[in-house]
């Protein structure tokens, strides 16, 4: 074999080998950031569930605990199902023995890093108002919580009576 072509089969495997050195280094280096930026599980939803809805009545509610260890503050700033016509973020108020609800203020659909935000009957929740189809014990309900920071997080609610 000739020097020059021995010179150029060393300079190919060479090539080849500062190629896949490059490769592997590139291939570690996305593995590192998708490890880093995990944010989707930073901002979880924990036990998802509705009422069933009442008999004649075309509104039910959902219920969550909202969990934050994202290192900052969020806010739940919306919800939908496609069972609802629309859906509200409400509060359960008490006022002189008649019990109201009132949409939520967004100070209080913030949920702070290290901290949970239960949506509860009485308290905060989810309104669904146009109930599409009755909501059936038994049967699981697609919702989608909005959040400012970490955007959408999707749940299946089981239909309970709690």
């Amino acid at each position: 074999m000739s020097e020059l072509t021995q010179e150029s089969q060393d300079s190919s495997r060479s090539r080849r080998f500062r190629l896949l050195v490059a490769a592997l280094a590139l291939a570690f280096a996305a593995i590192v950031l998708a490890a880093c930026s995990g944010d989707d599980d930073l901002v979880t939803v924990e036990d998802p569930w509705a009422d069933p809805t009442k008999p004649d009545s075309d509104t039910t509610a959902f219920y969550v605990t909202i969990l934050n260890s994202s290192g900052d503050a969020d806010r739940l700033i919306s919800a939908f199902s496609p069972r609802c016509g629309r859906t509200e973020l409400h509060q359960t108020t008490i006022q002189d023995d008649v019990m109201s609800m009132d949409p939520a203020d967004p100070f209080d659909l913030t949920v702070n890093d290290g901290d949970q935000l239960v949506l509860e009957p009485g308290g905060l929740h989810v309104m669904c108002i146009g109930v599409s189809e009755p909501f059936a014990e038994g049967e699981e309900i697609s919702l989608e919580l909005t959040f400012a920071q970490h955007g959408v997080i999707r749940v299946q609610a089981p239909v309970e009576q709690r």
